[in-house]
């Protein structure tokens, strides 16, 4: 989880450095080479309350964290050279770092791929990092020039504030993300070493289990899953600077950082992508083997790729070229998993010929109520489809004349999970989440 930055330097930019085109919305992003789509980022604050920091390092990469909003994200959208895309699938992204390095900007070469090629929206995430030269901007380290007095200044961050404040953005690009152009059936989390550890967590952990129906998939690549059986000749100082208890004798802070804790029979996951390379870190690879081997024991899906010929920081850099093993195999793993094609969540104007209304209350344990209308006469049928796109449980077939209906629907047999139902009538459809409980 060593940090990216001596390599970062060629391949990415300082996003508020960069050359910016005025646009309705956001500011336009200039990469090395002529991409498919224009893309335009807007950064935001994902929480009510902003948190500042100044990261005391000497390097130049660190010069804007001083005062900075470290609860910060930035939203990239593809634009076409007409309008803004729409309804596009969105990967929300964590960086690593070994939770104690590393800020979003930094990262902005892995847009190029995603949104810039691909046309999806691209969300860059900030979290608060633990490292020991990173402290609250307040009133004794507003800046690095003012950042001396150690009596009184104070520590940014201990575990678990880097992954509560990843909850929080996951959460703000839920409710935010369908008026910047994202589908939210559609939203996969990202993340690479520290990053991977927390998306997997956040995808796992019974502390952010609402949040789980709202993640597609997780990529998770080089990350840790159970963290007390980790290098400590290579990861023992990172530890220690994140988890108050450190590195030694302190299993009960690590279990609970761990994804691999998480994992036991009856829970409803999403898609894992588990990633590593050749020249990864050392126990990385025993990591993913440790992860792979409990999602497997338990019957939880789960994709397993190998780069050969990579290296822990060359896997991630090579996102900047849409054609590079890395960008593929992600690209494949997310286009696998979109939620049914061609079929979009419903809405309630009257020019639709079929209207499926949300399911209220939702979730739902063995009845709920089908609430539809119809604004000719058809032949329909309603179907439950799991996440993976295989019919479930046929609920409705029948001949209405135009008009509106409610039907009690009996969901005995459905295992807890998220679901989708889908009105159809000859080659329209349309279609509502459901979440069994």
């Amino acid at each position: 989880m060593k940090h990216l930055k001596n390599h970062l330097i060629i391949l990415s930019f300082l996003f508020f450095a960069l050359p910016m085109q005025a646009q309705n919305w956001g500011e336009k992003v200039t990469y090395d080479s002529v991409t498919k789509f224009e893309v335009y980022a807007k950064t935001y604050s994902y929480s009510d309350t902003p948190f500042l920091i100044t990261d005391i390092r000497s390097d130049t990469l660190y010069d804007p964290i001083q005062s900075f909003n470290i609860k910060s994200l930035t939203v990239y959208r593809p634009f076409d050279g007409t309008a803004f895309l729409n309804k596009r699938p969105v990967v929300f992204f964590v960086h690593g770092g070994g939770w104690v390095d590393g800020y979003s900007f930094w990262y902005l070469f892995a847009s190029q791929s995603l949104a810039a090629e691909k046309g999806w929206i691209f969300v860059s995430v900030d979290y608060r990092i633990t490292s020991d030269s990173v402290f609250i901007a307040d009133e004794y380290c507003p800046d690095k020039e003012h950042c001396s007095d150690t009596a009184h200044r104070t520590k940014a961050a201990w575990y678990p504030d880097n992954i509560n404040d990843v909850a929080e953005a996951f959460q703000w690009t839920y409710n935010s993300i369908d008026s910047l152009g994202g589908d939210t059936n559609n939203i996969f989390i990202f993340g690479h070493s520290a990053g991977a550890h927390l998306v997997s967590l956040l995808a796992t952990a019974t502390a952010y289990q609402q949040l789980r129906p709202h993640i597609r998939g997780v990529v998770s690549m080089s990350g840790a899953y159970q963290i007390k059986t980790l290098d400590m000749y290579v990861f023992g100082s990172a530890i220690d600077q994140t988890f108050q208890g450190g590195h030694e004798d302190n299993d009960e802070e690590l279990d609970d950082a761990s994804p691999w804790s998480y994992i036991t029979s009856g829970l409803t996951l999403p898609f894992f992508q588990l990633l590593h390379c050749s020249m990864d870190l050392p126990s990385l690879p025993e990591q993913k083997i440790l992860f792979t081997n409990q999602l497997d024991f338990f019957g939880y899906s789960n994709e397993n790729v190998f780069f050969n010929g990579f290296s822990h920081v060359t896997e991630m850099t090579s996102l900047e070229d849409i054609n590079s093993e890395p960008s593929q195999r992600i690209i494949e793993f997310i286009e696998a998993h979109l939620y049914p094609t061609g079929i979009e969540e419903n809405s309630d104007a009257d020019n639709s010929e079929l209207i499926l209304f949300p399911f209220s209350p939702n979730p739902v344990e063995t009845f709920t109520n089908l609430h539809f209308r119809l604004n000719k006469n058809a032949d329909i049928n309603i179907t439950l489809f799991d996440v993976s796109g295989h019919p479930v449980k046929k609920l409705l077939k029948n001949n209405y004349p135009k008009g509106e209906y409610h039907k009690l629907a009996d969901l005995t047999g459905c295992a807890p999970g998220i679901y989708y139902c889908i009105l159809q009538s000859g080659k329209i459809s349309c279609m509502q989440k459901l979440i069994v409980k």
